[in-house]
């Protein structure tokens, strides 16, 4: 059991620290443009947390669902609502204004 956790755990960490490391060096940039840069970085994130927080309800919760049918064995249902739920997310950024490019 140990090496599994630690065979899919490890992974994850080495990406969330390169992810954590990034920010550190990006933050780093922004403060050097001054307060209003650092003020105005800020605003956006929350600006932006707020534009993607049903996205990320909406992965947490489907990512239970196709938990269970794999569970339960029901690899059809599961590819099904898998597919359904990157569809569905993709028009869901789409339609929040904050997230348009």
């Amino acid at each position: 059991m140990l090496k599994l956790i630690i065979s899919n755990g490890l992974p994850s960490g080495f990406q969330n620290s390169i992810i954590s490391f990034a920010n550190v060096i990006v933050q780093s940039n922004i403060n050097s443009f001054g307060k209003m840069a650092v003020a105005g970085c800020g605003a956006y994130s929350k600006i932006e947390g707020f534009g993607f927080l049903p996205i990320t309800c909406f992965a947490l919760s489907l990512t239970t669902f196709i938990s269970q049918n794999l569970g339960a064995r029901q690899y059809e249902r599961a590819k099904k609502d898998a597919k359904f739920g990157v569809l569905f997310s993709m028009c869901l950024f789409r339609s929040i204004p904050c997230c348009r490019i």
